[in-house]
């Protein structure tokens, strides 16, 4: 209601509403991504590149958090309409298709295809794409 001794700024009110809408999105999924797990550290961080929309990237971040591995996030926002077709579908029908957005750019250079989410540990030189993949790696390298 109030900062720096004046009333918070009315925008404000809307990035309320913005938490709300992001925690009962998490409802159905109960407490993943809430609960602490003991794990293992890493010496380094650990990469993952994903976008906020996606199921698959979600439940890797959650395991990520629920681990408390320290990783660097990288965005890969979709601002062209092909970055909106399957990947499948992509490599099929648009062979020329050339990302624009930076960190699309770095997976396309380092993976030869661009799908979230994908995993690097740069502790092991494990590289992976597949949600349940990454999951299985995260509980078997990091879990206790």
């Amino acid at each position: 209601r109030e900062y720096g001794g004046r009333p918070a700024p009315r925008r404000w009110l809307i990035r309320s509403l913005r938490t709300a809408a992001a925690v009962s999105a998490s409802l159905p999924r109960a407490s993943r991504g809430l609960r602490a797990q003991d794990s293992q550290v890493p010496e380094q961080a650990l990469e993952l590149y994903s976008f906020e929309a996606s199921p698959f990237a979600r439940l890797v971040r959650e395991r990520l958090t629920e681990l408390q591995l320290p990783y660097l996030l990288r965005q890969c926002g979709r601002d062209q309409w092909q970055d909106w077709v399957l990947p499948p579908l992509r490599r099929r029908l648009l062979d020329d298709y050339a990302p624009r957005q930076r960190n699309r750019i770095a997976l396309m250079e380092r993976a030869g295809r661009i799908a979230v989410p994908y995993l690097v540990d740069p502790n092991t030189g494990a590289e992976l794409f597949e949600s349940a993949d990454i999951l299985d790696y995260l509980d078997q390298t990091y879990g206790r």
